[in-house]
């Protein structure tokens, strides 16, 4: 019974993605990590190069979200391009540093 247990945790593929979740904190505190862990990600390798354009090719990044007669189909295309504008934006937008001091008038 115990391997049956292994086995059906070995075969969920939404335990890889409940783990994933549960580890470390929720969002960046910091956006200059942000734009560095995309840009390591995304640019350090060439399968990272790979895996990003897909993700912009499924999310129809460079084609128009328009469905003529179906507005319905047309918003699900234009939330998929938000996402992938929001990868795209996080990879090519670093953070610009923080004054230290206000300038006042």
């Amino acid at each position: 019974m115990k391997f049956l247990s292994f086995l059906h945790s070995w075969l969920d593929p939404y335990e890889v993605l409940r783990d994933a979740a549960n580890q470390g904190e929720r969002g960046y505190q910091n956006s200059q990590q942000m734009y560095e862990d995309f840009r390591s990600v995304f640019f350090a390798t060439p399968q990272g190069k790979r895996v990003f354009n897909q993700i912009m090719h499924w999310a129809g990044f460079f084609r128009t979200g328009y469905v003529k007669g179906d507005p319905y189909a047309t918003h699900v295309r234009e939330g998929e391009k938000n996402i992938a504008a929001r990868i795209w934006a996080s990879c090519i937008n670093e953070a610009a540093e923080r004054p230290t001091q206000t300038n006042k008038r």
